[in-house]
Formats: structure tokens, sequence, C-alpha cells
């Protein structure tokens, strides 16, 4: 048998040939998955030995993260904004930019928050935004749709592992709410360009679902359905809140030039790059 301290040395010294400049912390918390322990533990136990079926196992994972395998699909769990979410490759993995749009939600509700709105999350994959924003405000009513019923499942798994309650429904954008009005609409769309999907990193193009990530020939094609259909959707002065590409800003203001589109601003992330888009509706310029 080999000790702890000696199978993270042999793996980081596999993972630095076959890939360069890995993360350490990667590789520590694959060696805890497997050993069902928290990474602080792990350093308590470094002279301890490992069984040769664990051993065994940890360099199965260690051979597929060392393949591009991401590293949140193999621990099948991420933690998001308080919530611990499952995740698997029927989903898109939680960014921490979708944390940061959650927080700027969270400070702009907050303002205005009263028992039984309605929050609406489109295209919910893992659950992440609707869930956490239920979470943080549990009087919400909140529906999660996805056209995906595979990603609807795992949104529905992560709301029970979080005790949360929400509405699931399965369709495509605003296909399934049908007689529902919203005070909050959340949505992280589809947003890249069909020709641009080759340029994405390996570890997202071979392994996260496509259709999660492409829009169409414009990137905005979602974006645009939206602008037509979320009028009927929505309640008077409801806010809406976008992740965005990050040069998509200058073209959701042309597409949202309604007058009822009011407030309108876009926001950056923590590298500086426009990422959300937030509006309001004012529903006594919208005529039916």
């Amino acid at each position: 048998m080999s000790s702890v301290v000696e199978i993270l040395k042999l793996a980081k010294a596999k993972a630095k040939l076959k890939r360069g400049a890995v993360s350490s912390r990667d590789i520590e918390d694959l060696l805890c998955y497997i050993l069902k322990i928290k990474w602080g533990d792990l350093f308590l136990m470094l002279e301890s030995d490992i069984s040769e079926e664990d051993c065994e196992k940890f360099e199965k994972l260690l051979l597929e993260y060392l393949q591009g395998f991401p590293l949140a699909y193999l621990l099948k769990e991420v933690e998001f904004y308080h919530l611990k979410l499952a995740v698997n490759t029927d989903v898109l993995i939680p960014r921490v930019e979708t944390e940061v749009l959650v927080d700027k939600a969270c400070n702009v509700i907050r303002e205005d928050y009263k028992a039984n709105k309605i929050l609406f999350d489109v295209g919910t994959g893992t659950g992440c935004i609707g869930l956490s924003i239920k979470n943080k405000f549990p009087e919400l009513k909140a529906y999660l749709s996805d056209k995906s019923s595979l990603a609807l499942s795992v949104a529905k798994a992560n709301a029970k592992k979080n005790n949360i309650e929400a509405v699931f429904l399965e369709g495509d954008l605003l296909e399934p709410y049908h007689g529902l009005k919203a005070d909050y609409v959340f949505s992280n769309p589809p947003y890249i360009k069909n020709e641009d999907y080759v340029g994405l990193e390996e570890t997202v193009r071979n392994f996260e679902p496509k259709t999660a990530l492409i829009s169409g020939e414009s990137g905005l094609e979602c974006y645009t359905n939206l602008e037509k259909k979320l009028p009927y959707y929505l309640n008077n002065n409801a806010k809406i809140f976008f992740e965005i590409g990050f040069d998509q800003g200058i073209a959701l203001s042309k597409i949202f030039n309604n007058q009822y589109w009011s407030k309108k601003r876009c926001e950056k992330d923590f590298s500086g790059k426009d990422r959300f888009f937030f509006l309001e509706f004012d529903a006594k310029y919208f005529v039916e």
C-alpha cells in the first residue's frame, strides 16, 4: 500500500508530464472524493495508507482528469452561492460569473421583496440561478424551466438536495409558462455563435452539452426571441436579468429598444468584461 503523501506526489508528477501546469488542488480534491473526506482533513492523514481499491479508483479518475474531463463532472458536485449542486454532462457547469449575476440580482430584489412574487429561471440547467434566488428569498414563487428533460431532472434533484421548493416546467424558452406572469426573470441562455464553437476550450467543447452553448449564426437568437415574447409574461415593473457574451452588450441594447424596456444597463464581471444585461418592464407603454 501507498501513503497519501506518496500517492499525491506521484499523481502531481504524472499530471505535470501529461498536461504541464496543473492545479494541485484539483488532484487533492480528486483524492478527497475517493476517500470521502474534506480537503482540510487530507493534510491530517498524509502518512496514512490508502487501500488498493481506493488507489485504483483514484488512478481511474486521475486518468480521466488528465484526458481533459472537467473536474466538476468527476466530483459530481459543485458549490454555488451557498448551495451544493449535483452536476453531470447533461448540464453546463455553473461558473463564478453566474454567482456574480445572482449576487447582483439579490441586491436588486432585496429593495422590493414581497411575498408571493414570481420568478422565472428560463433554461435553468442545474437550477443554480433559480434555486439560489429562491433559497435567499424563500417566499418567492419559483418556476424553473428547461427544454432538456435530462437537465430538468438534475435541477429537480438539486432542489430536493437543498430542500428548496420550486415548480419545474419542460419546454423551450417561454413556451411552458403559458398563463403565468413574472416579477423577476432570469436567463443564461445559449449565446455562442456557431462559428465560435470551435474556439472554445477543449474541456468545454468536448464535454459540456452543445445545445446549452450554441445559439445560432449570430449568438443573439435566444435574446431576440425573448424580447418579442417576454412582455406577455411580465407583471408591471418586472425585472429581467441576463447573462451575456462579453461582446454582446451593445447588441442587447439594440434588441431591447422598445419604449417599454426601461433602466437598461450592462454590467461587468470580475475580469472587467461585459457579462450581464439588466432591464425592467414598463407595462404602460406596451399594447397587446
